[in-house]
């Protein structure tokens, strides 16, 4: 008798040890280490969150499109600045700004106006740009502004409704000076690509988080975020070495 509840307590120990170690996936392996167990945890996604593939997705379409944005403004800024050095500075001077100072006119009342709030211009030719103030009052106002401008150009005044402008012959320093434009342009473009970047990643780190997705979601997210990145600023960076080309060598 005694033997047979040796062996019954036996077959119940075997029974139990054996269930014992088959466990669930979420149970801890006692032989892993530490460091392991956590990271394999960290991948598991909460049973109640599935991955949202759409969100994934749109998360990198979204900076894709949006530096491809900032491409575009770039692009058209260079395209006015610099598509020909007389056409750059006829397409700036419409937004030159004009002080009125203490002016009793209505429409100065507000101490400056752009140019093109003030006066028409028109393109007569590749090398002459008229300007027809609106006003005859306006036109000192206007002939001063364009006499202070940093613009390498020459306003002279026709008869008392006209300005005539022509552009001064280009030299070095005015080319490196616009390539240095051009270059603080870019810069900027490229602060908003680091900035489109950075919501990414904190986007990203906010699905890691709430375990939307997995670590390894994350990771080629990641991945791919900084591939966008690197492209994105590469092709910037051509862009602006192109023009600066054409400026610095017409």
């Amino acid at each position: 008798m005694k033997n047979l509840n040796m062996i019954s307590r036996a077959s119940q120990w075997h029974k139990f040890s054996s269930n014992f170690w088959i466990r669930p996936n979420y149970v801890r392996n006692f032989h892993i280490s530490s460091a392991q167990w956590k990271e394999k945890k960290s991948k598991k996604v909460s049973s109640e969150k599935v991955k949202d593939s759409e969100a994934y997705s749109d998360v990198l379409k979204k900076m894709e499109n949006d530096m491809s944005q900032i491409h575009k403004k770039l692009e058209a800024g260079f395209k006015e600045m610099a598509l020909s050095p007389n056409q750059g500075v006829f397409n700036q001077l419409e937004k030159l700004s004009v002080h009125f100072g203490s002016s009793t006119s209505k429409k100065s009342s507000s101490g400056s106006q752009l140019l093109r709030d003030v006066a028409s211009l028109t393109k007569k030719s590749a090398q002459q740009l008229m300007i027809h103030p609106y006003e005859e009052s306006y036109m000192k106002h206007v002939l001063k502004a364009l006499d202070e401008s940093t613009f390498p150009i020459k306003a002279s005044k026709t008869d008392s409704s006209t300005i005539m402008v022509v552009p001064q012959k280009t030299t070095q320093e005015s080319r490196q000076r616009l390539a240095k434009e051009l270059e603080n342009h870019a810069k900027k473009s490229k602060d908003a690509l680091s900035s489109i970047r950075n919501d990414v990643k904190k986007a990203i780190a906010k699905y890691k988080k709430d375990r939307v997705w997995t670590t390894d979601d994350c990771y080629d997210a990641e991945n791919h975020m900084q591939v966008l990145y690197k492209k994105s600023v590469s092709a910037l960076d051509t862009v602006l070495s192109n023009v600066q080309k054409k400026v610095l060598n017409p």
